[in-house]
């Protein structure tokens, strides 16, 4: 946990990039430069002022995707919900569900038959997981998506899941059936779902 410094930091960036006593864009020309600089140098010491009179037991909790991920090991990387969502959200696709989250999938319905295997896997800097991956049924394509998840700040929880992106990627994968195979046998944390 980090204490007021990073805040007041953080407050002082936010301060001198909006304040309302800051001349607008379109005046400052008939301002003299020493007469804004003395403006931005107010704003700031009162910025600072303001963040040191928020107390010293001031802290910044943890961030949603270290919630998510945080103490994350090899073996949740490889089998997760985020990827159980995902299944979910084709199988439902498929029989005709219609959710936010299949809307995305309606496109792709002839193309996303069958088992998927993933390809690589990452913390979505905007939250969630964006995952790459492919279907053993049609291997020459990749697909990329993302799965958010809802996270409860008060008890460090996720709460649910949704599909935000949902997208058949430019370039081809260059897998075969036979390789599936073969990185099925060799690796035991690849895995079909």
């Amino acid at each position: 946990m980090r204490k007021l410094p990073l805040f007041a930091l953080f407050l002082l960036f936010a301060v001198s990039c909006k304040n309302e006593n800051q001349p607008n864009v379109q005046n400052t020309e008939s301002i003299p430069i020493e007469e804004t600089t003395q403006i931005e140098e107010i704003a700031i010491s009162t910025a600072l002022e303001d963040a040191l009179q928020l107390g010293d037991d001031l802290t910044i909790s943890k961030s949603k995707n270290d919630i998510r991920f945080d103490n994350w090991t090899e073996k949740d990387w490889a089998e997760n919900d985020y990827f159980r969502f995902l299944r979910k959200c084709i199988d439902a696709c498929l029989k005709g569900y219609e959710s936010p989250s299949t809307a995305f999938l309606k496109d792709f319905k002839q193309v996303i038959t069958g088992k998927f295997f993933v390809y690589d896997t990452r913390p979505f800097y905007l939250g969630g997981m964006e995952i790459i991956f492919g279907f053993v049924d049609n291997p020459e394509l990749k697909f990329h998506t993302v799965v958010y998840s809802h996270v409860d700040l008060s008890t460090e929880k996720i709460t649910g899941y949704c599909l935000t992106i949902f997208e058949k990627m430019d370039t081809e994968s260059g897998i075969t059936k036979e390789r599936i195979s073969q990185m099925l046998e060799e690796q035991p944390d690849v895995r079909l779902w």
